[in-house]
């Protein structure tokens, strides 16, 4: 989207996450570019995906579903040195993941993924 307010990178599973954000922005009135990271290693920055993020008013967040200081902030780390706009992360939680509802490390979901985004765009 030309003048998007933010442009979206997920990696694997957040890929889901990332679009049921995007409809229910798009009902609020913002706009919301994703770009797919199909690719890590190496990772290259399509033209495509860097002039969706140079068209961003307020820049970009990667996706992951690992830890937000692994992968993801080497991405985002490549993509700001590339288009000089601010790219944040969003990952799991600083804390250990297991298998029940009081201790679940999930990937970012829909919800919080619209709170960063507004957090952005300072609403």
């Amino acid at each position: 989207l030309d003048q998007a307010d933010v442009t979206l990178f997920p990696i694997s599973i957040t890929r889901f996450a990332a679009e049921e954000a995007r409809k229910e922005l798009e009902k609020e009135g913002y706009k919301v570019n994703i770009c797919h990271i199909l690719w890590i290693k190496p990772f290259v920055l399509g033209a495509a995906q860097s002039a969706a993020l140079r068209n961003s008013k307020f820049g970009g967040i990667v996706l992951d579903d690992d830890y937000e200081e692994g992968a993801a902030s080497s991405i985002a780390h490549r993509i700001m040195l590339q288009t000089s706009k601010p790219v944040h992360t969003m990952g799991l939680r600083h804390r250990t993941a297991g298998f029940h509802p009081d201790v679940d490390n999930l990937p970012p979901s829909r919800e919080e993924i619209i709170a960063k985004i507004k957090e952005m765009c300072n609403v």
